[in-house]
């Protein structure tokens, strides 16, 4: 399903409220799927925004990992989990609490 998201924190600090309307919204389909998940060694459900329709496809942002629903209304839905970053000098990947607020586009 297309839609449009707004990134609701930043490394894992959430955004206030009155600031989200000035981030950035990315446009994509939704999709999320049960997939294995090598770091975890375990099946975990994952969030991605893509440019297509099929995971991996152009993902216009990070996977959500051990994506859930937080909140939903007629206004939208926040999908709320953890995305994995690459920081730091040596580029290690780091985990960051991450929620998505999904709007029609």
């Amino acid at each position: 399903m297309r839609f449009r998201v707004v990134r609701t924190r930043l490394r894992g600090v959430a955004l206030p409220l009155r600031d989200l309307g000035a981030e950035p919204a990315f446009l994509g389909e939704l999709l999320v799927s049960e997939r294995h998940d090598p770091l975890l060694r375990r099946s975990t459900r994952v969030a991605t925004l893509v440019e297509g329709v099929r995971p991996g496809e152009n993902e216009v942002l990070p996977p959500l990992y051990d994506a859930t629903l937080v909140w939903m209304a007629p206004q939208g839905l926040v999908i709320g989990g953890t995305e994995r970053l690459r920081v730091g000098r040596r580029a290690e990947l780091t985990e960051f609490a991450q929620a998505w607020w999904c709007r029609e586009p």
